[in-house]
């Protein structure tokens, strides 16, 4: 995109900005977290009573391992691995931020540095700036919680009960839900890095200044997304769900 219409979608994006983006540090991570939930191949078969458990599942496995590893450096633990951190500067297709190979052949993380530059430019006029340096820390330490699990061996959807489901509606069967997997590791870089807000949202606020759009399209479909989370997971807690 040339410059001048960058800078352009960056005035549209910011215009009246301050006081709407004020509200979303105080969001319920579990909506975002019910984002990536929808996403698994086994969701429709999770009871919907039981969505909640593994979207607090995941974000208690992310919590405790930012607490575990607060302050650690995690460029030396991942050396000392032999994984190899490599960053990318040049273009990338939309939202792609980090990938990691881990298996006996190849030890490597993906840092793709166009996309933080795109981040931080989105956020600026915030009350929530992001520098590029900062996006591409949550996407190391997103990138890290992954290599926790492949190292160790322990994967989240392991430390959350399985889905249990008939096939055909005769044959019992156990099913992992992975996506809890994502859940952790967007946990894991907010805590880590301390970010107010959870990583989704600058992917939101993204979206927002490529389509030319202010900060109301992102809280329209964060406040969507809410309603939609409150809907689906009757357990969370919330104003549509609270006893008269």
């Amino acid at each position: 995109m040339p410059c001048a219409a960058r800078a352009r979608n960056l005035r549209i994006f910011t215009k009246g900005v301050t006081e709407a983006v004020e509200k979303v540090g105080a969001i319920d991570d579990a909506i975002f977290a019910y984002s990536d939930l929808k996403e698994d191949f086994v969701y429709r078969r999770i009871p919907r009573e039981r969505r909640s458990y593994y979207i607090e599942c995941g974000i208690k496995a992310g919590r405790e391992a930012a607490a575990k590893y607060r302050g650690a450096d995690l460029s030396g633990i991942l050396r000392s691995d032999g994984v190899t951190v490599r960053y990318f500067p040049g273009d990338v297709a939309s939202g792609l931020h980090s990938q990691i190979y881990y298996d006996n052949k190849t030890k490597q993380i993906d840092i793709f540095l166009k996309t933080a530059e795109r981040i931080s430019s989105a956020m600026q006029g915030t009350p929530y700036p992001v520098t590029a340096e900062e996006a591409s820390a949550l996407f190391l330490a997103h990138e890290f919680y992954h290599f926790l699990e492949y190292s160790q061996g322990r994967y989240t959807d392991e430390l959350c009960e399985p889905v249990r489901s008939k096939f055909l509606g005769i044959w019992n069967q156990t099913l992992k839900v992975r996506r809890t997997s994502e859940i952790a590791a967007f946990i894991f870089a907010k805590d880590f890095c301390r970010s107010a807000i959870h990583p989704k949202i600058l992917d939101f606020a993204l979206v927002a200044s490529e389509k030319s759009q202010g900060f109301g399209w992102v809280l329209e479909r964060i406040d969507r997304l809410r309603a939609e989370y409150y809907a689906e997971c009757p357990a969370a807690r919330g104003p549509q769900n609270k006893e008269e």
